[in-house]
């Protein structure tokens, strides 16, 4: 077929590099994985790595063989890719539409492009609105309006608020996914995904840590405070009760050093005081405005808090897409479905959809519960490694994936980082995989991560835990 000629290059470099981790670093032996690793680079069968992110210019076995029209420099083709790809969606989403109805008549070519090329000039600052672009789930604005978006929330957005009306606009893993596998779609969304929540659950921890110590001190000045006073009292009773002027200096100079605790401690203690009202309205703050609560100067000052404390972190680097080698970590969660034998009284389940991407090798892999064939068949076109977490092998067809992200990198350092992110992005329990083994790879920890009750959302105070919310048309 098509597919299998098209990504044959894609399929076999998979295969090769799959075969070499399953025979040396899978069972331990890392100086052969090496050898392998540099003997298939030697003929050109993986990438030259160079530099933190940077691409060698050498045509690999992969891309040789690779021919895919979505890779056309004619931006004509690649809009009728995604117009056709488009139109299969939504004749599986409305079967009312047939195959009778021509591919022009849902959406033409020329509009296509239009919003290829509108997309394409947004993608680099797509980051900044977290809005996604996916097809239209109206049927009767469909025409006008083919595509719509929708917009990233964290958990503290619903705090407290447990309405189904908010669960019911949740996307689920398949309409999410389906903002990936779009040509066109694809890059502006991929940037779209990634926010500053992490750093600001780091800041927010660390204030909340401070406004803790600050608290502390406070109730030991004040203790202090009251037995300095209680003092005071018994020198000014001594001192009055005098005759005489014998010891009446000494008094005197006790009871000044005594003023001056206090006026000193008194003073510390509203300090403190002021001090903890500014953390705890930067936090408020910061539950609206996100991390430039904490990065324009009024925050760097009342927080304490250096602009590069936490941003410069290397595991929060790639939690955010930022980190110089490439990799980058995220998860997001989606709404499931409730099947045939569900009631009423079921509680409201959540899945998750995980995303690991590295520039470096131009690789992104997207774990997620089953989805539809026609998806699977688009992954592959859209040149994204899927792994369902229903897969038996899903931990190694994981490990497999990341292995090649990490390749020509320091591959421990490497998948601490990934793991250490994952975390950031994650819930973590005490029984889950990654707290009772710090040598579990990546893998089995996504693995072993299924559904989850809704209620864990709600009310949750992570705010790099995300999703995505529907319909608003573009």
């Amino acid at each position: 077929s098509q597919r299998m000629t098209t990504y044959f290059g894609s399929r076999l470099t998979n295969m090769l590099n799959n075969r070499m981790y399953e025979n040396s670093m899978a069972l331990g032996k890392q100086g052969l994985y090496e050898a392998l690793e540099r003997l298939a680079t030697n003929c050109d069968i993986t990438e030259i790595n160079l530099q933190e992110a940077a691409r060698s210019d050498v045509r690999t076995v992969e891309s040789l063989l690779n021919i895919s029209k979505g890779d056309s420099s004619d931006p004509t083709i690649r809009a009728k890719v995604a117009q056709e790809m488009f139109c299969n969606m939504l004749r599986e989403r409305f079967p009312e539409i047939s195959d009778d109805v021509a591919d022009k008549d849902i959406v033409t070519v020329e509009r296509m492009r239009e919003i290829m090329d509108e997309l394409e000039e947004k993608a680099a600052s797509a980051r900044d609105k977290n809005e996604l672009y996916l097809p239209n789930q109206d049927r009767n604005s469909l025409h006008d309006n083919p595509f719509m978006t929708a917009k990233m929330y964290d958990c503290i957005s619903i705090k407290n608020n447990a309405e189904e009306e908010v669960f019911d606009d949740i996307l689920t893993h398949e309409e999410l996914i389906e903002g990936f596998i779009l040509p066109g779609l694809k890059d502006y969304n991929m940037n779209a995904i990634w926010e500053d929540n992490t750093s600001l659950s780091l800041y927010m921890t660390e204030v909340k840590s401070l406004i803790e110590t600050l608290e502390t001190q406070q109730e030991k000045d004040s203790a202090e405070l009251k037995e300095i006073k209680k003092g005071k009292k018994a020198v000014e009773k001594e001192l009055a009760e005098l005759e005489g002027n014998v010891g009446k200096a000494d008094l005197e100079a006790k009871l000044k050093d005594i003023n001056d605790d206090i006026d000193r401690i008194e003073k510390s203690v509203a300090a403190a005081k002021e001090d903890i009202q500014k953390k705890r309205a930067l936090i408020k703050k910061a539950e609206t405005d996100g991390i430039s609560a904490f990065t324009d100067e009024e925050g760097r000052d009342e927080s304490s808090l250096g602009v590069s404390d936490f941003s410069s972190s290397d595991t929060t680097d790639v939690a955010e897409n930022r980190a110089q080698n490439g990799l980058a970590i995220t998860t997001v969660c989606c709404r499931v479905e409730d099947g045939p034998d569900v009631s009423g009284d079921d509680p409201l389940m959540m899945s998750h959809v995980h995303v690991v991407k590295s520039s470096a090798t131009d690789k992104v892999l997207i774990v997620a519960n089953d989805v539809r064939s026609s998806l699977r068949e688009a992954f592959e076109d859209a040149k994204i490694t899927y792994v369902s977490l229903n897969d038996e092998d899903a931990a190694r067809k994981i490990d497999n994936a990341v292995s090649e992200m990490v390749r020509g990198l320091d591959a421990e350092t490497s998948l601490k980082l990934l793991k250490n992110a994952f975390n950031f992005r994650n819930r973590v329990r005490p029984g889950d995989v990654s707290v009772q083994s710090q040598d579990a790879s990546l893998g089995t920890i996504m693995a072993q991560r299924g559904d989850f009750d809704y209620g864990e959302l709600v009310g949750n105070d992570k705010p790099q835990i995300k999703f995505f919310t529907k319909p608003y048309v573009a």
